[in-house]
C-alpha cells in the first residue's frame, strides 16, 4: 500500500517537473538531410501578404428603421407590459379584499358563539360587553385594512386610465 502511495506521490512530483508544453519541429536541410529542433525551421518560413477588405458600410437609410420609430416600438412596449403588471397587481389585491372579508366573517362567527355561551348575570354581561368591544375593534380592524387596498386600488386604477390616454 505504501508503495503504491509513494508511486503516485513521485509521478505527481515527476509531472509537475515536466514543461507544460515543448514544440518539436521537423526540418530538412539543404542538403536534404533530417533534423528535429525545438526550434522552427529556418528554410520553412514563406512570405505571407494579408489583404483587409474594408468594412461593409452601414445600410441605407431606407433600410434602416427611424430611431423615432424605436423609441415609439420601445414606449408602446413599455406601456403595454406596465398596463398587464397593473392588472395583475388590481386582481391581487381584489383578492385580498375578499380574503380579509373571509377572515372577518370566521373571527365574528367566533365572537358570536362565545357570547352566546355568556351566562345571564353579572359576570355573563361583563363578558358580553368584553365581546361587543372587540367585534366592534375587529370591524374596525378590517375596514382600516380594507380602506388602504383600496387606496391603492384608486392610484393603480389612475395610473391605468393615464397609460390608456396615452395610448
Amino acid at each position: 500500500m505504501q508503495k503504491c502511495i509513494l508511486s503516485v506521490g513521485l509521478s505527481v512530483v515527476a509531472v509537475s517537473f515536466c514543461p507544460t508544453s515543448q514544440a518539436i519541429n521537423k526540418c530538412a536541410t539543404p542538403d536534404g538531410k533530417v533534423v528535429y529542433t525545438d526550434a522552427p525551421c529556418p528554410h520553412a518560413t514563406k512570405k505571407t501578404e494579408l489583404r483587409v477588405n474594408a468594412a461593409t458600410p452601414p445600410p441605407a437609410a431606407a433600410d434602416r428603421m427611424p430611431a423615432d420609430m424605436d423609441v415609439k416600438l420601445l414606449k408602446s412596449m413599455q406601456t403595454s407590459r406596465r398596463t398587464k403588471e397593473i392588472t395583475y397587481e388590481l386582481e391581487l389585491l381584489d383578492g385580498q379584499i375578499v380574503r380579509l372579508g373571509n377572515d372577518r366573517d370566521l373571527d365574528m362567527q367566533r365572537l358570536y358563539e362565545r357570547r352566546s355561551r355568556a351566562n345571564n348575570n353579572l359576570a355573563g354581561a361583563t363578558l358580553e360587553q368584553s365581546i361587543n368591544t372587540e367585534m366592534q375593534a375587529l370591524n374596525g380592524v378590517h375596514d382600516s385594512k380594507v380602506k388602504i387596498i383600496q387606496d391603492k386600488q384608486k392610484v393603480l386604477r389612475a395610473e391605468l386610465d393615464s397609460l390608456k390616454a396615452g395610448k
